[in-house]
């Protein structure tokens, strides 16, 4: 798949880049701008320069899945990725050390940094006893530099 970086008056493409290699499911923008994070090739996430969507930085840790959702913190220190098997991994800005890494042992569809940057948020999906439906649940870690 290709990501586009379009022009908000105009939608013409600025710039695109192929460097995904797979579905892009995952897009999410740093607060200043500067940056794109989405889904790697293989596992994982990718940090692209908003300029020419060079690689910034990889984020891989031990994924061997599909990402089902990333996050940036609000200034930018920390980078958090989830996995479809529920294994959760926060990194520093430019991927060369892991912070937290555990599994969750559930589907998680969103997760998210706190304003303070000390707590982060996964909401999981986990079978109720009775009824046999799913229940939202919302797990919050402290994260500790």
């Amino acid at each position: 798949d290709t990501i586009y970086v379009l022009d908000s008056d105009t939608f013409n493409t600025k710039i695109s880049s192929q460097a995904t290699a797979s579905n892009a499911v995952l897009v999410s923008w740093t607060d200043n701008g500067a940056s794109l994070l989405t889904n790697h090739p293989a596992a994982g996430l990718i940090k692209m320069n908003r300029e020419d969507l060079s690689i910034e930085a990889e984020y891989t840790g031990t994924f061997s899945t599909t990402m089902t959702c990333a996050d940036i913190s609000p200034s930018g220190t920390y980078i958090m990725g989830v996995d479809n098997t529920g294994l959760l991994i926060v990194w520093d800005s430019i991927g060369e050390y892991v912070h937290h890494e555990f599994s969750l042992d559930s589907s998680i569809n969103d997760c998210s940094f706190d304003p303070n940057e000390s707590m982060f948020s996964a909401g999981c999906i986990l079978p109720a006893p009775r009824p046999p439906t799913p229940m939202a649940r919302a797990l919050l870690c402290a994260v500790e530099p």
